[in-house]
Parts: structure tokens; C-alpha cells; sequence
């Protein structure tokens, strides 16, 4: 699993920011596909606070699954034609790159269709 912040650059609104981020959804789908990712989400983050927690400080996270005998794969698609043509410019266009982090980790899952897991 990859999670990544998905900064907007300053000066862009929260409507604008994440009404190209569904366009770029869409865009990038093939992309996803042809990498081997069994699932892309996108979180549109809202200012609205929990019980006063602070909100995180981003925009969105878009979050990316792949199966781990498809992630030698998913890595070498970021390396391809189609990412640095297609996705890298559009991610240029709406998003602040030089805030741009990833985490890849694990999934672990204790609540999984509305049932408990055990782990």
C-alpha cells in the first residue's frame, strides 16, 4: 500500500484543487491499471475539525494498493513513457510537487467490511 499527501500549490482553492483531482482520477486510471494497482482512492480533505484535533496539513491523500507480488511492477511504471508524459504533467499542473511525500507500508486491517479482523 502507498499513501501520499496531495498538497494543492499555494494560492489554489480547495474547489479548484480538488475538481482537478477527480479529472486527474480519470486520467490516470489506465495508468493505474497497466501498473498492477488493485485499488486508487482518493481522500478530498474538508477543513472541518474532529472534536477540535487539528486537520492534517494537505489537501488530499490519495492511497494506492497493490498485490506485493506486483509491486516490482507498480515501481517500474513511475520509470515509463505514460508517467512521464501523461500523469507527471498533470500532476504539475495541480499540485504543489515540492511538498510531494509517499509512504509504502503494510495494510493492516482490523475492521474490514463492517466486520472485525483478526490480525
Amino acid at each position: 500500500m502507498s499513501s501520499a499527501p496531495a498538497p494543492a500549490p499555494p494560492g489554489t482553492t480547495l474547489s479548484r484543487f480538488h475538481h482537478h483531482w477527480r479529472l486527474h482520477g480519470s486520467l490516470v486510471t489506465k495508468f493505474m491499471l497497466d501498473a498492477g494497482v488493485v485499488e486508487y482512492r482518493q481522500h478530498h480533505i474538508t477543513r472541518d475539525s474532529v472534536l477540535g484535533t487539528p486537520v492534517i496539513d494537505c489537501d488530499g491523500i490519495a492511497d494506492v494498493f497493490v498485490r506485493e507480488s506486483g509491486y516490482a511492477r507498480f515501481v517500474s511504471a513511475f520509470e515509463g513513457r505514460e508517467y512521464r508524459e501523461v500523469v507527471r504533467p498533470d500532476e504539475e499542473r495541480f499540485l504543489d510537487v515540492d511538498r510531494m511525500e509517499v509512504g509504502i507500508g503494510e495494510e493492516v486491517g482490523f475492521v474490514v467490511g463492517g466486520k472485525a479482523v483478526e490480525n
